[in-house]
């Protein structure tokens, strides 16, 4: 049994790696995130299909990465669950390559000294214990002039975040925003069996989004400069609704 959010993440992923895409209604819902993800991704990288080097760290499946690609000349994904990067090979376009990620030691120790003109870690940090000292490492492995790129929940626009990973009814989070009621999925909505929502809900850590503050802080502690956040339109899925951001800055 997982003792630590590492743990369980890596676990939980490592054994629904295969499933994530045989549910209908889960796997629509996901394509939308990952188109969602996409396009914020583009509009904020500068790519160039003939010398940019990506890193599409805490890739999944590389459905993200795989939008991407025919900008950018090599996208590499790293992820610390085998099964995840298993699935990452069956669809990766040529130039996509992926790496195993070891959670327990810092990021930047291992990829051998290769450096990226563009990273970006989509709807992954609220599974890491410290966002804050994985920018850090992040912004290690960037060139200079190179790009971080973040997407994930903002706070109080996380709606389907905390319905999804089953906010206990009637308990409201501690920021006092106002929260909008939303339908329950139905049983055969479930994407997940409810055994497999329960381990799900132990791979969470930060479970009420991030504020535009918390992420300039951490890319400053990270030496990045001209920092922005920008916000989408809600977004419906998985029966609810949720206010994404995209937060971007550079190695100068």
């Amino acid at each position: 049994m997982a003792t630590s959010a590492l743990e369980a993440n890596t676990e939980y992923y490592d054994d629904e790696a295969v499933n994530f895409y045989k549910n209908p209604a889960f796997k629509r819902d996901l394509m939308l995130l990952t188109k969602f993800n996409a396009f914020a991704i583009i509009r904020a990288a500068t790519l160039d299909p003939n010398t940019t080097e990506v890193l599409d760290y805490a890739c999944g499946a590389g459905v993200v990465s795989l939008e991407v690609s025919p900008l950018c000349k090599s996208i590499v994904g790293a992820d610390i669950s085998k099964g995840m990067l298993g699935e990452f090979e069956k669809l990766k376009a040529p130039n996509m390559t992926s790496k195993v990620i070891d959670g327990t030691i810092p990021p930047e120790t291992q990829f051998d000294g290769q450096k990226f003109d563009v990273i970006f870690c989509c709807a992954a940090y609220h599974h890491f214990d410290s966002p804050k000292d994985m920018t850090v490492s992040l912004g290690k492995l960037l060139k200079e002039g190179g790009q971080l790129i973040v997407t994930d929940f903002a706070s109080g626009g996380h709606e389907a975040f905390m319905h999804q990973h089953g906010q206990p009814e009637g308990e409201q989070p501690s920021h006092g925003h106002h929260h909008h009621k939303h339908q329950q999925h139905t049983k055969s909505e479930l994407p997940m069996s409810d055994e497999v929502l329960e381990k799900a809900k132990t791979t969470i850590v930060h479970k009420h989004g991030f504020a535009s503050s918390e992420l300039e802080e951490w890319m400053e502690l990270a030496g990045l400069k001209r920092f922005t956040f920008d916000t989408f339109p809600r977004v419906h899925a998985f029966n609810t609704d949720s206010v994404a951001f995209a937060a971007r800055a550079f190695k100068v």
